[in-house]
């Protein structure tokens, strides 16, 4: 198992607050707790100083979404953040995308899809219901993500900055990045940055999931399989689970 984590519960209702809880112990996740609301995080602190995961409900519009992710990030710097809907649109996704979500499940999965998932997101794969996929395919076709614009941004690229989107397709961190480029991690970063800002994506997650369709997926080198942030195999592309 993947503890030492703190993992914190946000959800309002009582009665599934407790059996998020239950269901998180089951599943080998000994440090969790739970508050009803984000005020609360202002006076909740951590059992010890390990990595940090939240499993939020914060609302399903999207204003509530951005504002309930802005102040966990604000609270918890480098927290990971899973966001818990009964509802999930492809507005609500692509503004968690945007907002910098790590994950999104449905609040009524089967018990094992959630621990899967939440073991996932702490090895730093991104985890989203299959209507991700719809909701990429939405926006482009409404326009909002235009093909042609996405192909001429990636032209843009440098060979460099291809071979690092390969990667950042592939799950990989930087300094997996760095290790298999050959290059300092810090170079890799820079490389990121300017990956984002050439095709308007906010986050790593948003920039693979515009770059799959033309191919960019799984043309890297495999990373050697020795380093413990790649302990999910050689490929780590974002996980799309079902609601059952």
């Amino acid at each position: 198992m993947l503890n030492p984590t703190n993992i914190v519960i946000i959800e309002q209702n009582e009665i599934y607050r407790a059996g998020l809880l239950s269901v998180l112990h089951q599943g080998g996740f000994e440090n969790c707790s739970a508050i009803s609301s984000l005020e609360e995080l202002d006076s909740h602190a951590p059992a010890h100083s390990g990595k940090v995961l939240f499993l939020a409900e914060i609302g399903s519009d999207e204003e509530a979404i951005s504002a309930g992710i802005e102040f966990i990030n604000h609270a918890c710097p480098n927290a990971l953040i899973v966001i818990v809907s009964d509802v999930i649109s492809d507005r609500q996704i692509a503004t968690a995308l945007r907002a910098g979500a790590d994950g999104l499940v449905f609040k009524f999965v089967a018990p094992q899809v959630l621990t899967k998932s939440v073991e996932l997101v702490l090895l730093g794969q991104p985890v989203f219901p299959m209507q991700v996929v719809e909701a990429m395919q939405s926006r482009r076709s409404a326009g909002s993500v235009d093909p042609i614009e996405l192909r001429n941004a990636l032209d843009r690229l440098s060979k460099r900055e291809m071979e690092v989107l390969r990667y950042m397709c592939m799950g990989n961190a930087n300094k997996v990045i760095a290790r298999s480029a050959g290059i300092a991690e810090a170079t890799v970063k820079v490389h990121v940055k300017a990956i984002l800002r050439k095709l308007g994506a906010r986050n790593r997650t948003e920039a693979a999931l515009w770059a799959w369709p033309h191919g960019l997926s799984g043309d890297a080198p495999r990373p050697d399989r020795g380093d413990s942030s790649n302990a999910a195999g050689g490929r780590r592309d974002p996980v799309f689970h079902q609601d059952h």
